[in-house]
């Protein structure tokens, strides 16, 4: 299952602006956890062209519209293809890669910049509303986030990109969630269970933090769907939407030592994926 399936239920629908997720095309970790290490390898990848093409922004001192030129594209491009051969070994020569990922880089940028519409917000809103009490749930925690009775208009609840925004996450309803303001602060932009700061190993068994245990059930959750869209060849949404809000963490086999791929944080009776 290509990566970029899973955030996507429409592959034309999503083009150019979601496209950084075919990075595996010029990533491939050998051996049997490539598959594993793909998404690690995508997510850091990706933050390092989208800082760079930033970066570029930030001290050119190109607003929007500058951006969005002729010149402001070549000048973020150049950069980030520099960048790709200078310090991540690109080859220089190949022209696949020169011709494609700084430029989907750049549609990146472009796309972290743009609002989340009025209809994409209807519509994302809309599909989250429960069919039995109407209410509206933060999908990680499963916080009730607005109900009929409730003050507060449906339209100011936070949604989530889950391929985050500053990434080139587009904001259609293929890409939202609603998301309560404490899972949000947790998640921040990160797009993969592997960069959620997780302390591996002997480190896990001292967790008792509040903020450790959401950042963690935040990690496992992710790593979860992550492995339900590619096993029912589900989009990510798709996959967290089955899954239903994280569970508490908990140890998968007390008679296996207490590191990351030993815990779960799912409802294992609706996935029962083990690593």
């Amino acid at each position: 299952m290509a990566l970029r399936d899973m955030y996507v239920s429409d592959s034309e629908s999503a083009y150019p602006t979601l496209e950084l997720v075919d990075l595996p095309r010029w990533l491939e970790p050998p051996g049997p956890f490539a598959e594993r290490h793909i998404d690690v390898a995508v997510t850091t990848t990706a933050y390092r062209l989208l800082k760079t093409a930033k970066r570029v922004q930030k001290e050119a001192a190109l607003d929007g519209e500058a951006t969005r030129s002729s010149a402001g594209q070549s000048l973020v491009e150049d950069h980030v293809w520099r960048h790709m051969v200078e310090h991540m070994e690109f080859a220089a020569l190949d022209p696949r890669p020169r011709r494609v990922l700084p430029y989907l880089v750049y549609r990146s940028l472009l796309a972290g910049n743009a609002d989340i519409g009025t209809q994409a917000r209807a519509t994302t809103l809309h599909e989250a509303q429960d069919p039995i009490d109407s209410q509206v749930r933060c999908y990680c925690c499963g916080d009730t986030l607005w109900s009929p009775d409730f003050e507060t208009p449906l339209r100011e609840i936070s949604l989530d990109h889950i391929w985050p925004r500053t990434l080139g996450g587009i904001s259609t309803p293929d890409n939202l969630l609603p998301i309560c303001a404490p899972c949000n602060g947790a998640k921040e932009d990160r797009a993969s269970w592997s960069v959620f700061g997780v302390v591996f190993d002997h480190a896990l068994s001292e967790r008792g933090g509040h903020d450790e245990e959401r950042l963690l059930g935040l990690a496992l959750h992710r790593r979860a769907a992550g492995a339900l869209a590619t096993s029912e060849y589900l989009t990510l949404k798709e996959a967290f939407v089955k899954l239903g809000p994280r569970t508490d963490v908990e140890l998968i086999d007390e008679a296996v030592d207490r590191h990351f791929f030993n815990f779960r944080a799912h409802d294992a009776e609706k996935f029962s994926f083990t690593e």
